[in-house]
């Protein structure tokens, strides 16, 4: 059962103990020493999106290097989707209304950019990023970090999104691990095309989020 907060998981635990708990990107797992205090709950643990390389390959790495490595989480990193920014608790009223407008598109807009909008079952309103995330082409880069697992966040989307964003990114897994040990000429040209091939299914641009460069605060360090 997927979660993105530690109340429904403890109250699962608590009356199904044997259920394997898997973490969402709500709880906004930073570091390794969150996945260890969440151990004893979850089995496999989506990490924050706002993680760069550096801080994702330092968290799985010192995570591997606690005792008891075989009870602590699998770690996964969403690679593809529209990541939340932003959740009000105000309901915007036109997203409240009957089932058949619920499921049109809404968005905020304002100069340039489209930021996508959801309402969940208790009436809170989810906004998304103007720009979807993509790491296709980099996953090399997220080969080396050693995670045990990618995503692709299809949630509000079509079966056709799903559907050819999986394979693509199969297919971007499977190229890397047979081109990795030869270097990355002819790989990186394939993840490329694999990138274009997917980029008109994004919704609005494609970003690399802060998988390269990180937060403000991490910049700033020397």
């Amino acid at each position: 059962i997927m979660v993105e907060n530690v109340g429904p998981a403890w109250a699962i635990k608590e009356k199904m103990p044997e259920m394997p708990i898997y973490g969402g990107s709500g709880l906004n797992v930073w570091n390794h020493l969150t996945a260890q205090a969440l151990a004893p709950q979850f089995c496999w643990l989506t990490l924050s999106p706002e993680l760069s390389s550096r801080q994702l390959a330092h968290t799985a790495s010192a995570l591997r290097a606690l005792p008891g490595r075989d009870s602590t989480p699998q770690l996964e990193l969403v690679v593809q989707g529209s990541l939340e920014v932003m959740v009000a608790e105000d309901c915007i009223p036109p997203l409240a209304q009957e089932k058949t407008d619920r499921e049109r598109f809404w968005g905020l807009q304002d100069f340039k950019h489209i930021f996508p909008l959801r309402l969940d079952d208790w009436g809170r309103t989810h906004i998304f990023n103007s720009a979807e995330t993509c790491l296709i082409d980099l996953m090399s880069n997220i080969f080396r970090i050693g995670l045990d697992s990618i995503a692709v966040d299809a949630r509000g989307r079509t079966e056709k999104y799903a559907r050819e964003m999986t394979e693509a990114y199969l297919r971007a897994v499977d190229v890397t691990a047979a081109g990795l040990p030869k270097g990355d000429g002819p790989l990186k040209e394939d993840l490329q095309e694999l990138k274009e091939r997917i980029r008109p299914l994004a919704l609005g641009a494609i970003t690399y989020g802060h998988f390269i460069k990180g937060l403000k605060d991490e910049i700033a360090k020397p």
